[in-house]
């Protein structure tokens, strides 16, 4: 049919087509009905081959779509119809129910004090004992990678079981959770207030510090003060000391001429130029008496006798 020379009969047949036969492998042939069929046949097989499907089964209670509405002789016929009394019945004489050891015990770790809340050992043990903390050992049977538990009371038990528990352990878990909340805020609120502490007592002592450290430099300063003036006045009396005394002496000297020379006033015994050139011949030669004695006092020679310095 490709070998036809109408377009539609080369596009409907394209098997004909050397260049999509077996011999170039390196060309991909284009998809037919039927393979597209097989294509999708081994999808879906290869996806419920890896699923564990469960069925549903619908039951109407009336045939008159009304709530509160019970018609026994519909819902018996339709439990004989679907064949659930058969399938009940090999249940029965089977197991109900088959779960991995592994998903067993994930599932159901928090019924025994033991598994809970992490088994280190074998999946089958902390299965094993978890049907011992629940008494229901002699129920089950124990397969290789599998538990088997015939009665289904059984897995409903432990199903109530588990959801009381779930409550607990989510209690738990917002008490824990707050409490870590509350802690932490505390933990803020503390660090918090030993910071603002730590600030404010540096804050007094570099304060005090200050106050103490002007205090001392006040201090200082007036010590500083009194001995620099104590010092001082020692050193102008050690400068000024023989001045003193001399001005001293002047001074009295000079008083004792005046009171002199106001007695011979007084008196009026004597001629006035003839006293007064007395009076100063006398203290001029008392001056120079001084002024020799004073040389004397600065410029004394050696106590050796052949010193040529003695006058």
């Amino acid at each position: 049919m490709h070998s036809s020379e109408r377009q539609l009969l080369k596009a409907l047949f394209p098997e004909g087509n050397p260049v999509y036969s077996s011999d170039n492998p390196t060309v991909k042939r284009s998809y037919t009905a039927a393979s597209q069929f097989k294509s999708s046949v081994s999808e879906l097989v290869s996806n419920l081959m890896e699923k564990s499907p469960n069925y549903i089964r619908c039951i109407k209670p009336n045939a008159t779509q009304k709530p509160h509405s019970f018609d026994s002789d519909l819902v018996e016929h339709q439990v004989r119809y679907l064949g659930l009394m058969e399938n009940i019945q090999v249940r029965r004489a089977g197991f109900a129910f088959k779960q991995f050891y592994e998903e067993f015990l994930v599932r159901y770790k928090m019924l025994s004090k033991d598994t809970w809340p992490v088994w280190k050992a074998s999946a089958r043990g902390g299965t094993r004992k978890i049907l011992q903390a629940c008494r229901k050992v002699e129920e089950c049977e124990f397969g290789r990678t599998k538990i088997f538990i015939r009665d289904p009371k059984t897995v409903f038990l432990l199903e109530d079981k588990r959801k009381r528990l779930l409550h607990i352990i989510a209690t738990i878990i917002q008490k824990i959770f707050r409490g870590y909340i509350q802690r932490k805020k505390y933990l803020q609120i503390r660090n918090a207030q030993v910071c603002i502490a730590r600030h404010w007592k540096g804050y007094r002592v570099r304060k005090d510090y200050l106050q103490v450290r002007e205090a001392a430099i006040v201090l200082q300063k007036h010590w500083r003060g009194k001995m620099a003036r104590t010092e001082l006045w020692r050193m102008k009396c050690a400068v000024k000391g023989p001045g003193a005394v001399g001005v001293i002496i002047r001074y009295w000297r000079g008083y004792k001429v005046r009171k002199h020379y106001g007695a011979i006033l007084k008196r009026k015994t004597l001629n006035y130029q003839k006293a007064a050139a007395e009076m100063i011949i006398r203290l001029f030669k008392a001056y120079l008496n001084y002024r020799f004695l004073v040389f004397i006092r600065d410029h004394l020679p050696t106590p050796s006798p052949i010193d040529k310095r003695w006058p």
